[in-house]
């Protein structure tokens, strides 16, 4: 049989059970025991596409494709997305110098129905590796500059620091809060929604992916804050 054939069977199907019922089948087969995971892409190349596609559909179908269910009619489509969106957190996975506009992106393709029942999203960061080896390098030139810091300590503590801030790109903090100060002016999706999170690898950068997660929850905090 058919794709389209065996969804027309299951339209005509679900119209003989009552809504009541229809809504826990939905609500069965969309929700997802885990959060569902927003694929990352390179951020030029995401921004690039979003903004040159003119409408919502295809902009969800390239960041993130809808379950097939809400592909099956208009009816089930409209029905079915409420309860997909508020039954399930989505994550997405950025970092500093990699794909920080993915949140940002993935809710520019929401309809503004669809950003008003959404149940969450967790923004979670991890330090690229990108990142970590900048890091690492800056520490194996302090490491091996004993002389140099005996000679100018103020010189070197200079390097030193103008090597982190390498490390940190605070511009992409400063990208995040107006992007958040935007969302919160157009008043579609509430900022509430939004949980940070500091990705845990295993390694000493850890405490680094915590401060940034600190950082963004005051930024957060004082956006939110604005409007009171």
């Amino acid at each position: 049989m058919a794709d389209r054939d065996m969804a027309d069977v299951l339209f005509r199907q679900l119209k003989k059970v009552p809504r009541e019922l229809r809504d826990l089948i939905y609500a069965f087969v969309l929700h997802q025991p885990t959060e569902i995971i927003i694929p990352a892409q390179p951020r030029q190349e995401l921004e690039t596409a979003i903004k040159a596609m003119t409408s919502q559909e295809a902009k969800q179908t390239f960041l993130m494709p809808k379950p097939s269910l809400l592909n099956v009619c208009r009816q089930i489509r409209d029905e079915a997305t409420p309860i997909y969106y508020a039954t399930n957190t989505f994550r997405a996975i950025i970092s500093a110098d990699h794909s920080w506009s993915l949140p940002f992106c993935w809710i520019a393709t929401l309809t503004n129905r669809e950003k008003k029942i959404v149940s969450g999203l967790v923004i979670e960061f991890r330090m690229s590796d990108t990142t970590i080896q900048k890091f690492q390098d800056v520490m194996d030139t302090l490491l091996t500059s004993g002389d140099a810091i005996i000679a100018d300590p103020v010189a070197a503590l200079g390097r030193f620091l103008a090597g982190v801030k390498t490390c940190i790109n605070f511009d992409v903090l400063v990208a995040m809060t107006s992007e958040m100060e935007r969302i919160d002016d157009a008043a579609a999706f509430d900022l509430a929604k939004i949980r940070f999170v500091a990705g845990q690898t295993g390694s000493h950068f850890d405490p680094a992916s915590a401060e940034w997660k600190k950082m963004m929850e005051e930024r957060l905090r004082l956006v939110k804050a604005r409007h009171r």
